[in-house]
């Protein structure tokens, strides 16, 4: 569940990074960094890399790392 969970997440920032989130995926987007000031830290972050055109080929490359390095940048709440 919490890698489905960081999936989607991950899923949402890259479609956001790419401008194709549809409506439906941008109000998600926009309740999850409502949420928790970390998660917009964690956005505003991302959408600071010198060349996202290279962290896009990245992620596309391998996504699995890439949703493992995000999973440990969310801090899980107990």
């Amino acid at each position: 569940m919490l890698n489905e969970t960081i999936e989607r997440k991950a899923e949402l920032i890259l479609k956001y990074l790419r401008s194709e989130l549809s409506r439906e995926e941008q109000q998600e987007l926009d309740l999850w960094l409502a949420a928790d000031t970390d998660n917009k830290a964690l956005l505003e972050s991302l959408t600071e890399f010198g060349d996202l055109t290279q962290a896009l080929a990245d992620y596309a490359i391998n996504k699995s790392k890439i949703w493992d390095q995000i999973g440990a940048s969310i801090p899980l709440k107990q």
